[in-house]
């Protein structure tokens, strides 16, 4: 199925995804989570995501699913629930598997156009593709927004915290909601482990740069906190923005909210 979504006239005959020719959309992969975690690690997952930049690529209109299990047995309860009569008990348990069904699959698809936003928009495909040869931000990158998103666990409140800020929000243009965020930063919960990576960052930074400080940008930031927790925030906030607030990447990109290792970090 995958291989043949690519290509349009047989997809479109065969599977159509799109109800027009100018609506088709290619099913690039399909991501596996259980219990809010990815299935595929190590080495398949490496290649997963070296294959899906490359996919986007060729095929930008594309997509990539990320499926929980717990939605198809869920959807596998529903059907068996259709082949019997309904008495009232039955009804009300159907409505709440839909509803929970429904909760389930707007995460999915929420994550479903992170991904394409991310390797759609030139200024992201950069971070995503070409800053770092070795794919390695990539990964962690999506591995962490996946199962954030999905798995909705956070380190505790009582571990560290440091907060992000976008460089340049006045330069976004146009009305906000009544509870825009696009002005506030982001408060980031991370291990005291790699809150002490980042003391050490900061005090070792002026040995190796000729005496110059850290200027605070997550670019400086060690590679762990930066891809598991930094970027991962801010896209989540970007993606936020966005919907509440409805303005374009091209909007946010002018304002600097793209550029994702410009952004300050505080503690």
């Amino acid at each position: 199925m995958r291989r043949v979504a690519r290509f349009e006239q047989v997809a479109q005959k065969h599977f159509p995804i799109g109800g027009s020719k100018s609506d088709f959309s290619p099913l690039l992969a399909t991501w596996y989570t259980t219990d809010g975690r990815l299935e595929l690690t190590g080495e398949d997952w490496q290649l997963a995501v070296s294959e899906i930049g490359e996919d986007f690529h060729e095929w930008p209109s594309g997509r990539v699913v990320v499926r929980q299990r717990e939605t198809d047995a869920i959807m596998a309860e529903l059907r068996k629930l259709d082949k019997i009569p309904a008495p009232p008990q039955d009804r009300a348990k159907k409505i709440e598997l839909r509803r929970k069904l429904r909760y389930m699959q707007h995460r999915e698809y929420g994550i479903q156009e992170i991904l394409r936003m991310l390797y759609t928009n030139e200024r992201l495909k950069f971070y995503m593709l070409d800053l770092d040869e070795t794919g390695v931000d990539a990964q962690e990158i999506l591995q962490a927004i996946i199962e954030f998103e999905l798995a909705r666990t956070e380190i505790p409140a009582k571990e560290e915290k440091i907060r992000l800020s976008p460089p340049t929000p006045d330069l976004l243009i146009g009305p906000r909601s009544s509870t825009s965020v696009a002005d506030s930063d982001i408060p980031v919960n991370i291990p005291s482990s790699d809150f002490i990576e980042i003391l050490n960052a900061e005090h070792e930074f002026p040995n190796k740069y000729y005496g110059n400080p850290m200027v605070q940008v997550v670019s400086e930031l060690p590679d762990s906190v930066r891809r598991r927790f930094a970027i991962p925030a801010i896209i989540r906030r970007i993606d936020r923005i966005m919907h509440e607030d409805r303005k374009t990447l091209a909007e946010m990109q002018i304002a600097g909210y793209l550029d994702l290792n410009m952004w300050k970090y505080t503690y």
